[in-house]
C-alpha cells in the first residue's frame, strides 16, 4: 500500500509542476484572472483531477459504493485526504511560478 501512496504523490507532483502551474501562473490566464483567481483555478483543476483519478482508480473498493453517487462521494473523500499532499505542493509551486 505504501507504493500506491508514493506513486500518487510522485504523479500528482509531476502533474502539478509540469501542467497546472505553467497553465495558471503565467500568460493569459494570469493576466485575465489575476493572481488570486488564477490560483483558485489551479486548485480547482487539481481537485477535479484528483476526484476523477480516484473515481477511475477506485483503490478503496468500499463495499457500499455500488451506486455512482456513492462512488463519487468515496472518490471525493479520498481526494480531500489526498489534498494534504498535493495542496502544499501546488501552493509552493504556484508561488515559485508566479515570481518567475
Amino acid at each position: 500500500m505504501i507504493w500506491a501512496i508514493l506513486l500518487t504523490v510522485a504523479v500528482s507532483g509531476g502533474f502539478i509542476s509540469l501542467a497546472v502551474v505553467p497553465l495558471v501562473a503565467r500568460g493569459p490566464v494570469q493576466a485575465a484572472l489575476g493572481p488570486v483567481r488564477a490560483g483558485a483555478l489551479g486548485v480547482a483543476i487539481c481537485a477535479a483531477v484528483a476526484v476523477a483519478g480516484f473515481w477511475l482508480w477506485n483503490p478503496d473498493h468500499f463495499a457500499g459504493a455500488g451506486t455512482a453517487l456513492a462512488r463519487l462521494k468515496e472518490s471525493a473523500m479520498l481526494a480531500a485526504f489526498a489534498a494534504s499532499f498535493w495542496l502544499p505542493w501546488f501552493l509552493w509551486s504556484y508561488g515559485r511560478g508566479r515570481r518567475g
